[in-house]
């Protein structure tokens, strides 16, 4: 899978005039939350194996809150933006043997 564009526009209702607020560069987006000062949360995944969380507080207003260093399963976010949850599924293909012994 290769990476696009992932815009983000707000829409003035009733309107309909589109805004665009950001651009970004990645994989997919995992959840995008409105908070309660109107800014926006936006979980990108910018590859397969990381993921970067965004705020944007307006037109081209846009901060970084951090980096997870492989995917991401779920995200959430606070209304008010202070505390984000983030799942992340860590994959360990171990291979186990286990010898049986069979009871006469």
């Amino acid at each position: 899978m290769t990476g696009d564009s992932i815009l983000v526009h707000v829409i003035a209702l009733p309107g309909g005039r589109a805004t665009r607020w950001a651009a970004f560069f990645g994989e997919g987006v995992h959840g995008v939350y409105w908070l309660t000062d109107r800014s926006i949360m936006i979980a990108v995944a910018e590859t397969q194996g990381s993921a970067t969380v965004y705020r944007a507080r307006g037109p081209g207003q846009i901060e970084r809150a951090g980096t997870v260093p492989r995917p991401i399963e779920g995200f959430g976010v606070s209304r008010d933006g202070r505390r984000v949850l983030i799942r992340t599924v860590e994959s360990r293909d171990d291979i186990w043997l286990a010898r049986l012994r069979r009871n006469p």
